[in-house]
């Protein structure tokens, strides 16, 4: 009986030992979902351009997505800038037009010779950068189907006709009205576009 029970307690250790053995080898089922959560985010990470184990990208940076503050520039700049260009006939009062998608203002005119001919120049200004552009003093107006262009025209007394076909009218304008006159025709409801003349020959202050 002895030597049964003996042999009895040797099988169970053994048994108890192989379970042992068993589980310390098995790989706990908890580390998979986590493994693959940790390279399902460095793939999203790449993805956006960072870095897990460093700084941001200069992309995503704060400093290199925040807005650029312009820089103001003084009335006085404003006003040597403005004496600088030698107007012969500035302009006062509210001067405002919009082009391009940014604010300008019309300064005055400058006479500029080309040959043996006299060419007045409209300067106009963009109230952000400075930048001046140089336009003659008149408008090309484009209507919408179904108006007549020379009737438009005589329509608007401070329209001078210079040329006119069956896709838009050109006209010279005073400078003095000409800030008017663009705003007005703009919101005309036949109006579909209206622009400043461009100035064909080189600009060369008289």
């Amino acid at each position: 009986m002895a030597a049964l029970g003996l042999a009895a307690l040797s099988i169970a250790l053994w048994w108890w030992a192989q379970g042992s053995a068993d589980q310390q080898g098995a790989v706990p089922q908890t580390t998979a979902p986590a493994s693959a959560a940790q390279s399902s985010a460095d793939q999203a990470a790449v993805s956006v351009g960072l870095r897990l184990d460093g700084p941001a990208s200069p992309a995503s940076s704060p400093s290199a997505t925040a807005a650029t503050t312009p820089t103001l520039i003084s009335a006085d700049d404003i006003r040597r800038q403005i004496a600088g260009l030698g107007l012969t006939r500035p302009l006062s009062g509210p001067q405002q037009v919009t082009y391009g998608g940014r604010e300008r203002t019309v300064l005055g005119t400058i006479e500029t010779t080309q040959a043996d001919s006299v060419q007045t120049v409209l300067l106009v200004r963009d109230v952000v950068s400075g930048q001046i552009d140089y336009w003659q003093s008149g408008l090309r107006i484009e209507l919408k189907p179904g108006n007549n262009y020379e009737a438009f025209v005589r329509e608007h007394t401070y329209l001078k006709r210079r040329f006119i076909n069956a896709l838009y009218a050109d006209s010279l304008v005073d400078a003095s009205e000409i800030t008017n006159a663009y705003n007005r025709l703009g919101s005309d409801p036949r109006v579909q576009s209206v622009n400043f003349l461009s100035v064909q020959a080189p600009v060369k202050a008289r």
